[in-house]
């Protein structure tokens, strides 16, 4: 086992551990109080949505992160499909998320969302957000194999 650099502690909590923890508690508070989603990010946080032309847009600080969110996505209720964590330097966590959004019209909507987590000095805030909508793609032949399936 490698030593750790001297100046880094590791989290008593494994990645997986505070990624599940944080994303949890996320998608909790964005179904039943959206309006303090804001508390996950500090004004050093970027948050990251497309636009209608599905150009990825930044925004900050905080009280315009909660803006967007709630904008962007409204009152929705969320089923995640996998929660992938990693630690990372600076005792960082990075977490990758798969899921379902059903929205108030209940059209359920495929998502993908990372955070990075940064560590404060009670737990982490969600330094970085990007999250995009995951069109399903349906297979169709493009070409005709023979010439009579042209017709």
């Amino acid at each position: 086992m490698a030593a750790q650099p001297s100046g880094v502690e590791r989290s008593p909590l494994s990645a997986e551990v505070v990624g599940r923890a944080f994303v949890d508690q996320y998608y909790n508070i964005l179904q039943h109080s959206p309006d303090m989603v804001h508390r996950f990010y500090q004004e050093s946080s970027k948050l990251g949505r497309p636009d209608d032309h599905g150009a990825m847009i930044l925004v900050t600080p905080s009280e315009a992160i909660n803006q967007k969110v709630l904008l962007s996505i409204g009152h929705v209720r969320a089923e995640m499909k996998t929660v992938d964590s990693q630690e990372t330097l600076g005792r960082g966590v990075t977490v990758l998320v798969t899921g379902y959004l059903i929205g108030e019209d209940n059209v359920k909507r495929s998502f993908i969302q990372s955070f990075f987590l940064a560590p404060q000095d009670i737990g982490f805030f969600a330094l970085n957000d990007i999250f995009r909508f995951v069109e399903e793609v349906e297979h169709q032949q493009l070409f005709p194999r023979n010439k009579r399936s042209m017709l």
